[in-house]
């Protein structure tokens, strides 16, 4: 579902997918990833209305030795996951099912003339693509930036 509409039911649409992929059992691992203020909304809303328990990442869960193996579904704030290097290293070890990107936008990078400028967030983007098992994103220059850097080899 892609809107940037608050209100259209992004949040139901995304826990009625998540079900039917339970249900099927091609789902065994899922991580939402959002703005840090929407976390324990996503977490209290797919809760109430799917019965489903997803743990909210914080800074504290994400210095475990193995976060991201240990909470099969996940919430994780995007800036704490696109500003900490120790965290992407933890993130880029794991496969996901399904990754879905709550504000996916704020995830761009900008082209000034030939020249790519990519932020943190946007390297979060290309390696959340390279974790999961599908990945939509409607974002071109996602497909550029992926020739010129990989997350694994790039610092942030």
């Amino acid at each position: 579902l892609q809107t940037d509409d608050p209100g259209v039911g992004k949040t139901i649409m995304t826990g009625l997918f998540i079900k039917e992929l339970i249900a099927r059992e091609d789902m065994q691992r899922c991580l939402i990833v959002c703005p840090g203020g929407l976390c324990n909304q996503w977490k209290d809303e797919l809760e109430e209305r799917f019965s489903l328990n997803f743990s909210v990442l914080t800074s504290r869960i994400l210095k475990e030795k193995h976060p991201f193996q240990d909470h099969p579904f996940a919430i994780a704030s995007v800036d704490t996951l696109a500003r900490n290097d120790e965290y992407k290293k933890k993130l880029s070890q794991t496969e996901w099912d399904l990754i879905i990107v709550d504000e996916a936008h704020k995830l761009s990078a900008t082209v000034w003339g030939q020249e790519l400028k990519v932020s943190k967030r946007f390297r979060l983007e290309v390696l959340l693509s390279e974790i999961t098992k599908n990945f939509f994103c409607s974002q071109p220059l996602l497909t550029m930036a992926r020739k010129k850097i990989s997350s694994r080899s790039c610092r942030c």
